[in-house]
C-alpha cells in the first residue's frame, strides 16, 4: 500500500486540494498486473450492467452505506478506487467511505466518461 501511494505522490496524480486520485492509465497497468486496488463502481446497475472498468465491483451510491460490512470484508484494509460516470456521485461515495473509516480511497481521474475516451477495456456482466 506505501508503495501505491508513493507511486501516487511521483505521478503527479494528487490533486491540489490533496483528494487522492489515481490516473486511468495506471489503474489499467494495475489491472493487467493483477496489482489492481479493489475497484468500485457507485454507477446504477443498469449503467454497470452497460459496460464497466474490468474487476469493478457494482455497490450503487443509494445502497453504498447498508452495504459497508460486505465491502468491508472485500476490502479488508486494501485501497479502493471509486467511480462513477462524471465523478458526482464518487466523490459522495469517497467521503462517505472516508467517513466510515476505510483505507486509503482513490478516486478514478475522469470516471467511466475518461475510461472511454481512453478506449480503454470494458466488461460487460456474464
Amino acid at each position: 500500500m506505501a508503495l501505491l501511494w508513493v507511486n501516487l505522490v511521483a505521478c503527479g496524480s494528487l490533486n491540489a486540494a490533496a483528494r487522492p486520485t489515481i490516473a486511468p492509465q495506471t489503474l489499467l497497468q494495475q489491472i493487467n498486473t493483477n496489482t489492481a486496488p479493489l475497484v468500485l463502481d457507485v454507477r446504477t446497475a443498469d449503467e454497470f450492467a452497460a459496460g464497466h472498468v474490468p474487476s469493478a465491483v457494482n455497490i450503487p451510491i443509494q445502497a453504498l452505506d447498508e452495504r459497508f460490512g460486505e465491502l468491508r470484508a472485500i476490502a479488508k484494509s486494501d485501497p479502493i478506487v471509486v467511480y462513477c460516470e462524471r465523478g458526482v456521485r464518487a466523490n459522495r461515495a469517497k467521503t462517505m467511505l472516508n467517513e466510515a473509516e476505510f483505507g486509503t480511497i482513490l478516486h478514478l481521474a475522469g470516471d467511466m466518461q475518461q475510461w472511454r475516451r481512453n478506449d480503454f477495456p470494458v466488461d460487460f456482466p456474464k
